[in-house]
C-alpha cells in the first residue's frame, strides 16, 4: 500500500527542537485546519458575515478526510445562504461613515508612496510560512517564522500600489501577513500532534490538555488568544502512524 518509510518516520519523530530541512519538507499541504468560528446556520460573531467550505472552521478538525470539503461546502453552503437570504430581509442598508471612508483613503494614499511592489514581499510571505509553519513544524521553526514575520513589518509598511489590481493586491499582502502572524503564534501554542497537526517535537496527540479548539480574538492591545473544548459526538483512537497518510507524497508502491 500506499505509505511513509517506517525507518524515516522513526527518524522524524525523534527530532526535537532544532529544524531538519530533509524532513521538514516532506509534507503537502492540502487543506487549512482554521478559519472563521460559525453556528450551524455558517452565521459568525459579526452581524451580516456567514461563512462556509475552507474559509470556516472546527467543522471536521484536525481529521478531514480526503472528499468530505464536498460535503461541507455543500451543506454549510445552502445552510449560510438561506440564512443570509433570510436575514437580508430584515437587514438596514448601510449608511455611509465619513470616518471610516477618510481611514480608506489615508491608507491608499500610504500605499501610493511606497517603494516595495506587493507581489515581492507577499512572495516571501508565502516561502517562510511554507517553510517554518508547513506540515510540519517544531517551535524552533514556529518561533522562526514569529520573528521573521516581525521583521517583514516594516517591508509592509512601504508597499507601494498605483491602483486596480496592484492595489488590492498590496491589501491582500498586509493581510496575508497578519494572519500568518496569528497562524504561527496559535501554532506554537498547541503542543501536540493532531490529525495533519504534525508538531515534530510534540509526536502523538494530548487528548487530556490539547482536545480543544484555539480561539483567536481582536483584543485592545493585539490578538488575543484562548482555548475552549471541542463539541464531539464521538472519538475513536487514531491507528499509527498518527496521521493521514495524504499528508505526505505518495512514494513508490510496496508489494
Amino acid at each position: 500500500s500506499f505509505g511513509f518509510p517506517q525507518e524515516r518516520l522513526d527518524d522524524l519523530l525523534r527530532l526535537s527542537e532544532a529544524p531538519h530541512e530533509p524532513f521538514l519538507k516532506l509534507g503537502h499541504a492540502h487543506y487549512f485546519l482554521g478559519g472563521i468560528k460559525i453556528g450551524a446556520s455558517g452565521e459568525t460573531t459579526l452581524p451580516g458575515l456567514y461563512a462556509a467550505g475552507e474559509v470556516a472552521g472546527g467543522v471536521f478538525g484536525a481529521a478531514r478526510l480526503g472528499g468530505s470539503a464536498l460535503a461541507d461546502t455543500v451543506v454549510f453552503g445552502a445552510r449560510a445562504g438561506r440564512a443570509a437570504a433570510l436575514a437580508s430581509r430584515e437587514a438596514e442598508m448601510p449608511s455611509s461613515n465619513d470616518e471610516q471612508l477618510a481611514e480608506s483613503a489615508l491608507q491608499l494614499e500610504a500605499l501610493k508612496g511606497g517603494s516595495l511592489r506587493p507581489a515581492e514581499v507577499g512572495e516571501s510571505i508565502r516561502k517562510l510560512m511554507w517553510r517554518y509553519c508547513g506540515t510540519m513544524k517544531t517551535a524552533a521553526t514556529l518561533d522562526a517564522a514569529v520573528a521573521q514575520l516581525s521583521t517583514l513589518s516594516e517591508e509592509i509598511g512601504r508597499l507601494s500600489a498605483a491602483g486596480g489590481d496592484e492595489l488590492r493586491e498590496a491589501v491582500e499582502v498586509q493581510n496575508i501577513h497578519q494572519l500568518g502572524g496569528l497562524v504561527a503564534r496559535a501554532s506554537r501554542l498547541r503542543e501536540e500532534t493532531r490529525g495533519c497537526f504534525w508538531r515534530v517535537d510534540h509526536p502523538e496527540p494530548d487528548n487530556e490538555g490539547w482536545l480543544r479548539n484555539i480561539i483567536v480574538r481582536k483584543g485592545d492591545d493585539g490578538p488575543e488568544f484562548r482555548t475552549e473544548p471541542v463539541v464531539m459526538t464521538r472519538m475513536t483512537e487514531p491507528t499509527p502512524p498518527r496521521i493521514g497518510a495524504g499528508c505526505f507524497g505518495y512514494i513508490e508502491r510496496e508489494s
